[in-house]
């Protein structure tokens, strides 16, 4: 059975939206939506396959050394609707407190993927 880690496709919808007056405006619900159920679910369906599906906001605060265990144990990782910044900016970097205090790092995630890829990790980029 093989092992695929799937990033991406899960969105926080907020709404609907009211101005009901030029000075109050509200939301009036918030559901997450995990819209890469059904991709999920087709490549689970012949039973040969075992999907994890996280969101992107997990995905980014991963803490030191967990993608590297997604990258060791998983046969396949997916991406989808991933932008750079969640392979490029540490969670640290926003964080006002820590400005200037200390060299900011982050694992390149960006050369440990293509690391594991030439190594035979199987990886798909989808989305726009």
């Amino acid at each position: 059975m093989a092992k695929i880690y799937y990033a991406g496709d899960w969105a926080i919808q907020y709404g609907p939206f009211y101005a009901e007056s030029a000075f109050h405006h509200a939301v009036k619900g918030t559901e997450i939506v995990n819209y890469g159920k059904w991709l999920k679910d087709a490549i689970e369906s012949t039973g040969q396959h075992e999907v994890t599906s996280v969101p992107s906001w997990d995905f980014y605060m991963l803490g030191p050394g967990e993608y590297e265990k997604i990258l060791s144990s998983y046969d396949a990782v997916i991406f989808s609707d991933l932008e750079a910044q969640n392979f490029q900016l540490a969670p640290s970097f926003f964080k006002k407190e820590k400005f200037g205090q200390s060299v900011m790092t982050y694992p390149d995630r960006i050369r440990l993927t293509k690391e594991a890829v030439q190594g035979g990790l199987g990886i798909m980029f989808l989305g726009g």
